[in-house]
Parts: structure tokens; sequence; C-alpha cells
């Protein structure tokens, strides 16, 4: 009876244990992105998961580019349709939904085409615009570049729309939110490991009372 007792009571602590759970971290600090250390073959190498997270943000529908910019930046990946932010976003966003602050990114347009360039980039938060969040330049001459100052804040993601995949991105430089929106999507919770540890020691302690236990009875 006191085994019985102790297999079911095991199994209902250990349950209610695994269940404590830690969540994925957001961007602690500001960081920024460069692409200078890509070497792509061919130069127009596409952004494929896995390795299309890179310093904690999600890229998707990018390329990495080392011959039209004056160094290796992201380029979009089928550019002129993904002008539309609504149907293909290019987007750059956090993979669990963990908010962040758009601090600015760098562009150059190429110099070996005659015909200007339009680009816009705006601010998301759980697949909503942020109003405000939005800047565009329009027809940039080949050969011009800038960094565009967005200081985004409380967003999960940027999405870009672009006329031309001759615009090369770089310098992506985010960091963490400053405040919490309630609009915060909550991150795909994890098994954690002091849970675990704390589950086993437990169960152990457990174990040698029943055991004692059975044995006085």
């Amino acid at each position: 009876m006191g085994k019985t007792l102790f297999s079911f009571t095991s199994i209902l602590f250990f349950t209610c244990s695994s269940a404590i759970v830690q969540a994925a971290l957001p961007i602690s600090s500001v960081q920024t992105t460069g692409f200078d250390s890509v070497v792509s073959t061919p130069p127009f190498g596409d952004i494929v998961p896995p390795n299309n997270v890179i310093d904690d943000l999600t890229y998707e529908k990018w390329r990495y580019e080392t011959v039209l910019a004056p160094s290796p930046g992201i380029i979009s990946h089928n550019s002129p349709s993904d002008a539309d932010i609504s149907t293909t976003p290019i987007k750059i966003r956090t993979d669990d939904g963990s908010q962040f602050r758009a601090i600015s990114i760098d562009y150059s347009a190429y110099a070996g085409f005659g015909s200007p360039y339009d680009l816009a980039l705006y601010g998301y938060l759980a697949g909503t615009q942020v109003s405000g969040y939005v800047i565009s330049r329009s027809s940039v001459a080949p050969g011009g570049s800038e960094t565009l100052t967005l200081n985004w804040d409380n967003i999960d993601e940027i999405r870009v729309a672009v006329d031309s995949d001759f615009v090369v991105f770089d310098n992506v430089t985010v960091g963490p939110a400053t405040a919490t929106s309630s609009a915060t999507v909550t991150p795909i919770p994890t098994i954690s490991t002091y849970g675990l540890i704390f589950t086993a020691m437990s169960l152990l302690f457990v174990a040698g009372y029943r055991l004692r236990t059975s044995r006085n009875s």
C-alpha cells in the first residue's frame, strides 16, 4: 500500500513541478548587426532557416549581398513584388514575439543604374502597424546612402517595402524595449532546468520517506 501511494504521489508531484517554465529572453542590450564577415557564393546568397536568426533577430525574405554596395549587406529576396508589406513582407523580427526598440538602419543604392529608388520601413506589433512608425524615401539617386534614424519602441518586427533589389541595407541597430506594451505576445514556454532539478530532489526525499514508512509499518 505504501509503495502504491508513493507512485501516485510522485507522478502527481512530477507533473506539477515540470510546469515550472522559463520564457525566451528578449533583446537585453543595444546591438548592431553588420554583414562584413559574410562570405556568399554566388554573391546573392539566400538567408534561410536555420541561419536566418542573426543576433537575436529573424530575417525573412532577404539575401546577402557582397557586390553592389561599398560593404556587404542584405537586399530584398524578390522585389519588386515584396513592395507590398501586407502580402509578401520583408521582415526583421523577434522569433518569440518579444518586443524591442528599433534604433537605426543604413541603406545604400547601387550606383550602376540610372533609375531612382523608393523604399519605406514600418514598425509592427502583434501583426498590426504601429501608428506613426513609418519612414520612407522616394527617388533616391543611384549611389545615394543614409542612416535612417527610427527610435521605434515596443515593436516586434520591422517590415520593409522597396521597389528594387539594388538597395542594400546594413548596420541594423536595435535595443531593448524601454517599457513593455500591453500587446506583448506571450513566448512559448519551455521546461525549466531548475524545475527539473528541484523535482528530482523532491522525488528522492519522498522516496526515502515512503520507504522508511513502509519498513516501520
